[in-house]
């Protein structure tokens, strides 16, 4: 059975020291821009597959996962109608050669080509993979009935997908704020706290709540729970 391990960026990790355990997986996935130098001991240090929302894609190149192309800013490209490149995150995937995927969006206010930049690395595609059954918004009637007011984070989509192909699978970093708070979400990596990036348009709590409901049914694990009251 394939050990896959999704790490989320959530600073319920720190001091939990699970980099040895997460790293111990054939696949990890991380969810957008995580910081790794300096945090191996609580989050690991290896990266084989990165969902990546394309405007945080501009600029990043740790580990080089991710192609040339996608660092390149043209600043004379001017943005594509939006009807033109109009899907939601994780409508379409597209399957760098390194592992990495990335998700198909709409750039609304940034002046990049991303139209242009998937042509461009059309080569890298596979297009036998659809994975529009996680499409967040036409899928909120299902999310609903599982008690989700606000549309579920890249990473717990991400989840779901991963455990769906692969059966249980392990996940790190989707906790709880390790200073007790639940009305932001913290990165591990933060260090200012109140600058902390807002849970809009997501409801971590209700993330947290429906992954413990999953680790209770065995139908995942999560790696940094404490059993005896049940906090992560």
């Amino acid at each position: 059975m394939t050990k896959v391990c999704i790490v989320g960026s959530a600073d319920s990790l720190i001091g939990k020291g699970l980099g040895e355990k997460i790293d111990n997986h054939e696949i990890i996935v991380r969810i957008n821009q995580p910081e790794i130098s300096g945090f191996e001991k609580d989050a690991g240090s290896r990266i084989t597959h990165s969902f990546i929302s394309p405007w945080q894609i501009i600029g990043w190149t740790p580990g080089g996962n991710i192609c040339a192309i996608c660092s390149a800013k043209d600043k004379n490209r001017q943005v594509r109608e939006e009807s033109i490149i109009r899907e939601d995150c994780f409508n379409r995937l597209k399957l760098e050669n390194t592992g990495t995927i990335v998700l198909q969006s709409y750039p609304k206010g940034l002046n990049y080509d991303f139209h242009g930049f998937y042509k461009e690395i059309n080569h890298l595609i596979d297009s036998n993979i659809n994975f529009s059954f996680i499409e967040p918004f036409n899928g909120m009637k299902k999310w609903r009935k599982r008690g989700f007011a606000r549309v579920p984070t890249n990473g717990t989509l991400a989840i779901e997908h991963y455990r769906k192909v692969y059966g249980n699978v392990n996940i790190a970093g989707f906790g709880d704020s390790s200073k007790g708070r639940h009305d932001e979400f913290y990165h591990y990596w933060d260090t200012k706290k109140e600058k902390s990036l807002s849970t809009n348009p997501h409801d971590i709590n209700t993330d947290i709540i429906w992954l413990k409901k999953l680790h209770d049914k065995h139908k995942i694990r999560i790696l940094e729970l404490d059993e005896s009251n049940n906090t992560i």
